[in-house]
C-alpha cells in the first residue's frame, strides 16, 4: 500500500495522475423504497497502456477495467478506487500534484471525508438510516463544488 512506496514512485504516480487521472465525488441515486442518496470519493486513471494503470491498483487497491470503445478508438484501461481506497490515493499523491484544480478538488474531497466520517459513526451512512437533511445539504454542496472544479474549460 502507499506506505511502501518511495518518494520517487509517489511523484511518478502523481505526474501520471495529473495528466491521465480524475477525482471527484460519486453520487449513488436511490434504488428501492428504503434507499437513500450516498456520496463517496472516487479516483480513476484511464490510458491505452495497461502498464501505466496497473501501478495504481497495486498501490491503492480498486479495480482495473478494459474497455473496447469502437472500431476507430483504441481499447482503454481504466483503474477506479472508491471510498477509503480513493482517500488513501489522494492523501499519498496530494503533496506531489501540480494541477491546481486537482489539488483544490483533492482538498475538498479530504474535507468531505474527514467530516463525513463523524456522521458515519452516528449510523447515517446506510440505506436504512438516511442522512439528516442538513447533513445531506452540506454533502451535496461539497459534491457540487468538486463537480464545478472538474468542468472542462472553466
Amino acid at each position: 500500500m502507499p506506505g511502501d512506496l518511495r518518494v520517487e514512485e509517489l511523484a511518478y504516480l502523481a505526474g501520471l495522475f495529473d495528466g491521465e487521472g480524475s477525482l471527484g465525488l460519486k453520487r449513488y441515486k436511490p434504488k428501492g423504497k428504503n434507499a437513500h442518496v450516498r456520496i463517496d470519493p472516487r479516483v480513476s486513471v484511464t490510458n491505452t497502456r495497461l502498464e501505466l494503470v496497473e501501478p495504481f491498483q497495486k498501490a491503492f487497491g480498486g479495480s482495473v477495467y478494459h474497455q473496447k470503445r469502437s472500431l476507430v478508438w483504441q481499447e482503454v484501461n481504466s483503474w477506479e478506487a472508491l471510498s477509503s481506497n480513493a482517500i488513501s490515493c489522494i492523501k499519498a499523491l496530494l503533496p506531489y500534484l501540480r494541477e491546481p484544480k486537482k489539488r483544490e478538488a483533492a482538498d475538498w474531497i479530504l474535507y468531505f471525508w474527514e467530516n463525513r466520517s463523524l456522521s458515519t459513526e452516528a449510523g447515517y451512512h446506510s440505506g436504512r438510516n438516511p442522512v439528516p437533511g442538513e447533513e445531506m445539504s452540506w454533502r451535496l454542496e461539497i459534491f457540487n463544488r468538486v463537480k464545478i472544479l472538474n468542468l472542462r474549460g472553466v
